[in-house]
């Protein structure tokens, strides 16, 4: 059956995902397995853990870390681009990892599950390709399905740090004609996640000087 199209300002990735993989696999040189596997290593979550991913796309760093929960863990990714999803959907038939993972043609800042549903919640490399409305919206989602207590964790573009980054910027949104990239490299995103309601912010890692992991939870509510 033919998915109802979500209407999003946000930009989605149909286009680009029947090759999404292949561009990520060739622009890392062959290193993007690896490199997922270190952002995995950055998530404090718990085998046992609810967990969301925000903007999956094909969901192979959604895979790989459903393959690391036990029997009671499982991980949902979203994404509104809906040919994202059926590549996901595809690539999660043939590992067999339907008891650990199910994958969503959602929008991230409509989320379609119940207040406190999730133990963990991620994004990575999804919030420079929404704007900042969108970005606002979508924090305060994650914060709505995150259980107190809850870890978030972004994994994205950042400040650029020194001169060649600053021009790698520049350049890309020269390419790209990428307002919400442009956001990103203005600092934006710590503010807009403690906005949201999130407590205890950290950065925990800077690759490159542009992409930055940053950690923060759901207080645990009042008693």
């Amino acid at each position: 059956m033919k998915k109802k199209k979500l209407e999003t300002a946000g930009r989605t990735l149909d286009y680009a995902a029947s090759i999404y993989d292949q561009v990520i696999n060739l622009t890392t040189f062959g290193q993007a397995v690896k490199i997922r596997q270190k952002e995995i290593q950055t998530i404090p979550y718990k085998p046992t853990d609810q967990i969301l991913d925000i903007g999956c796309g094909t969901g192979s760093m959604t895979l790989q870390l459903a393959a690391t929960l036990a029997p009671k863990g499982h991980i949902t990714g979203i994404d509104a681009a809906g040919a994202m999803i059926d590549v996901a959907q595809k690539n999660l038939n043939r590992q067999n990892l339907d008891q650990y993972c199910s994958f969503v043609y959602a929008l991230a800042e409509k989320l379609p599950f119940p207040d406190n549903s999730f133990d963990c919640c991620f994004s990575s490399m999804f919030f420079h390709h929404v704007p900042q409305n969108l970005k606002i919206a979508a924090l305060y989602e994650a914060y709505r399905v995150l259980k107190p207590g809850g870890i978030f964790v972004v994994i994205d573009i950042d400040k650029a740090e020194n001169i060649f980054t600053r021009m790698f910027g520049f350049i890309s949104y020269c390419l790209l004609v990428q307002p919400a990239l442009k956001e990103n490299f203005q600092g934006i995103m710590p503010g807009l996640i403690k906005n949201a309601g999130f407590a205890n912010l950290k950065m925990t890692d800077k690759k490159w000087g542009l992409v930055a992991s940053y950690h923060a939870i759901k207080p645990e509510e009042e008693k």
